[in-house]
């Protein structure tokens, strides 16, 4: 019986090439020499589908008008809503939310340690005067 590594133009002959010529390295943990390695051979959706449609590659309709902006939204993005409950929520979950506090307070401090050794590292220049009354 001759196996596929026998002949000298198989893929186990030639390496860990693949059969579409990639390489494939999880072959020699888990696969005998024998066993062709084969990948998925993927070509996308039918050119029929629903995703290819020319309606659902074009534009957004309703972001075209005024009331749209390409900008980023403020820092106080829910307020948007005019909406008192939702302004409370997040009043009451930045209030709660003690993690955000410890992060900046990290932060603040990583800086402050920051500039410490930036300023260690200049040079340094000392001026002493100490000015003598003559004795009488």
């Amino acid at each position: 019986m001759e196996f596929p590594r026998d002949r000298p133009d198989s893929n186990a002959a030639q390496g860990l090439a693949s059969s579409t010529g990639a390489p494939c390295f999880g072959r020699l943990l888990t696969l005998p020499d024998w066993l062709p390695c084969r990948r998925p051979d993927y070509h996308g959706p039918p050119p029929g589908a629903v995703v290819n449609a020319p309606a659902a590659n074009a534009p957004f309709i309703s972001g075209a008008g005024d009331a749209f902006s390409p900008e980023p939204a403020s820092g106080a993005w829910w307020r948007l809503y005019e909406s008192a409950d939702l302004d409370r929520l997040v009043s009451e979950a930045f209030a709660a939310n003690t993690d955000l506090r410890m992060a900046q307070a990290n932060l603040e401090r990583s800086q402050a340690l920051l500039r410490g050794a930036r300023a260690a590292r200049q040079p340094m220049a000392e001026i002493n005067f100490d000015p003598q009354l003559p004795n009488s």
